[in-house]
């Protein structure tokens, strides 16, 4: 099974990350909700990581998963967040590397 944890805490950290010029909404429930909601992500961002949804509607399909236009935008959503957002490039790595070992790809952060 494909583990998007990494995508996932990714995603988190870097909708979190400062400078916050709104003010967050920290309760638990929050949390999961942003897990997915890349309004949160930097906005030059939030198109191309609208792939974090699609993901998330695969479930565990594989198949679903490993599309080779999944691995295209993911890769586009990382590249794109560790431009916004260096301090994330250890995470994109990760989720990059998570989606390599899971369908066999071999994308890099760009």
């Amino acid at each position: 099974m494909v583990q998007i944890t990494p995508l996932l805490q990714l995603l988190v950290a870097v909708a979190q990350a400062p400078p916050a010029s709104v003010a967050r909404d920290v309760s638990p429930n929050a949390l999961a909700v942003r897990q997915v909601n890349t309004s949160d992500l930097p906005s030059q961002c939030q198109t191309s990581c609208q792939v974090v949804n699609t993901i998330s509607d695969c479930g565990s399909s594989l198949s679903c998963i490993c599309a080779s236009t999944i691995g295209t935008q993911l890769q586009s959503c990382m590249s794109c967040l560790v431009s916004a957002e260096p301090s994330a490039s250890t995470d994109a790595n990760s989720a990059i590397s998570s989606w390599n070992e899971a369908c066999g790809g071999s994308l890099t952060v760009r």
